[in-house]
């Protein structure tokens, strides 16, 4: 059976040293079904396109509390409505760049809902 600091250390938890991080592999599985809460089967991509090393794959839940991560999506909700120059009047590059990035994903995710919304699913 999990514990939460198994699935902590599985799903590489940031609020905890990197040392602790396993394969979510390592982890053992129970008969009912709690396989499904280890990311076996996640695979991230860099910018190029290459498979992330498993040492650089980091929770979501901890990644979206990040300031970074925060003001990216402050900037791209800015960026969507037409007013970054207002929120950000000394746009610098960086801001600039994550509402880009969130555009892109924001765009990805709605075109992988159409196709599975298309596709029945």
């Amino acid at each position: 059976m999990y514990r939460d600091e198994d699935r902590r250390r599985a799903w590489h938890c940031g609020w905890i040293d990197r040392e602790e991080w396993v394969s979510p592999h390592q982890i053992p599985t129970n008969p009912v079904g709690a396989a499904q809460l280890v990311p076996a089967k996640l695979v991230l991509l860099d910018e190029a396109g290459e498979k992330l090393p498993e040492d650089k794959i980091v929770c979501p839940g901890w990644l979206v509390v990040q300031d970074e991560v925060i003001e990216g999506a402050r900037a791209y909700r800015a960026f969507d409505k037409g007013v970054l120059t207002d929120l950000f009047p000394n746009l610098e590059h960086a801001v600039g760049e994550a509402a880009e990035f969130f555009a892109g994903v924001a765009a990805e995710h709605q075109d992988a809902e159409l196709k599975r919304a298309k596709n029945g699913g």
